[in-house]
């Protein structure tokens, strides 16, 4: 039994060097690179949830506008700046007149404010070289705030194939959003049935290769 211990203690040092190695791989090939995301809408993954007193709110959109939405990280690897921009007529609840609603002035007015954009001003590796703490700038309705939080992020071995031109990093992220703030006044009639917290789910894959613009 002893001797079967020691062995397995071995195998798992033997391995080690190999998974660090590989992770430190990995993490290494993000620098000095630019992802762009949004070229691809079955890994472009945005969901929103207003979860109120007496109606359950899920929407999604699985589109980003490609040619803003990039995040570019300098050659150390480690920090990193962008912009994501989501097109507000693109968001999607299951119910076409709620949809229209969402739209409307009352609420998001996408003919006057048609992009929802995240400035990334700054965002830093953390110590376990997975998770990314970001600071930046949220847009909604023509009304921009401070906002922080933590991002998942991991390369995608190039290796993987099927996945279309360049390389590729997926980044993935939960946060709050305080819709009253970005100038949304909830009417009274509908107060419960809309949260003015709503929480936002990111899953997103970038590429290295930049999108082109169709003739």
């Amino acid at each position: 039994m002893k001797t079967l211990r020691l062995a397995a203690l071995g195998l798992i040092v033997l391995g080690l060097p190999a998974l660090v190695s590989t992770d430190a791989v990995g993490q290494d090939q993000l620098k000095g690179k630019t992802y762009y995301f949004g070229t691809s809408e079955p890994r472009t993954n945005i969901s929103f949830t207003s979860d109120a007193d007496i109606e359950l709110i899920q929407g999604t959109t699985n589109k980003l506008d490609a040619f803003n939405s990039k995040i570019t990280v300098d050659a150390s690897g480690k920090k990193a700046t962008g912009r994501l921009r989501v097109g507000v007529r693109t968001l999607k609840t299951g119910i076409a007149l709620r949809d229209q609603h969402l739209q409307n002035a009352t609420w998001l007015d996408a003919a006057k404010y048609p992009w929802i954009t995240l400035d990334i001003t700054e965002a830093t590796e953390d110590r376990d070289g997975r998770s990314w703490t970001y600071k930046g700038r949220l847009t909604i309705k023509g009304v921009t705030r401070d906002i922080t939080g933590k991002v998942r992020v991991r390369p995608i071995p190039t290796s993987v194939k099927g996945l279309g031109a360049g390389e590729w990093v997926r980044v993935r992220a939960k946060f709050d959003v305080d819709i009253t703030k970005h100038g949304v006044v909830i009417p009274q009639q509908v107060g419960a049935k809309v949260n003015k917290v709503w929480q936002i789910g990111v899953d997103i894959y970038g590429t290295t290769a930049a999108p082109k613009r169709r003739r």
